[in-house]
């Protein structure tokens, strides 16, 4: 009920976040993240009263969770930036998910754009592979390796130099 008031301070600063972008930059940055990636991030600046001052946005490939393996629960997200790192306490951020990342336990969204982009990866990559095949007359590559036995006994002889063995030919 209380969000939804006209002077709640969440919504004062969702019109004017912080005095270095306005709302419409800041509206921009989180959904660009949210519809591109399915999790956007903002950090909540509060004043020494607990109350919420400021608005960040934070670039979604730029803040990483970390939680308590077992209770799944956060204990912090931290944000690097120009090499800086920062962290916050789940508190001070804002969270906005599209559809859950079941690899990250829910901490993260998943987006339409993202499972489509990852869909058409994988079909680029099957052509790339047929292609390839193709290319070589429809046969596979084929590595020819010394056999484990016959290694044993290079490596239980020291015979490394005496095979033509160093580190030129172990590079090339």
């Amino acid at each position: 009920r209380v969000l939804f008031r006209s002077k709640h301070r969440l919504l004062e600063l969702l019109k004017n976040p912080n005095e270095v972008y306005g709302a419409s930059l800041f509206r921009d940055g989180i959904i660009q993240d949210l519809k591109l990636d399915g999790t956007a991030f903002a950090h909540v600046e509060y004043d020494r009263f607990g109350l919420p001052i400021k608005l960040w946005w934070l670039p979604t490939d730029s803040v990483r969770c970390e939680y308590t393996p077992g209770r799944e629960r956060i204990r912090y997200w931290e944000y690097t930036s120009g090499g800086r790192s920062e962290k916050f306490a789940p508190e001070e951020v804002l969270v906005w998910r599209e559809g859950l990342d079941k690899s990250t336990g829910g901490r993260r969204g998943f987006s339409r754009f993202r499972a489509a982009i990852a869909e058409v990866y994988g079909d680029n990559e099957a052509r790339n592979t047929v292609n390839i095949i193709m290319r070589n007359r429809a046969q596979m590559g084929t590595v020819i390796t010394p056999s484990e036995r016959y290694m044993a006994e290079v490596v239980k002889a020291k015979a490394w130099d005496s095979l033509g063995f160093n580190k030129q030919t172990a590079d090339e």
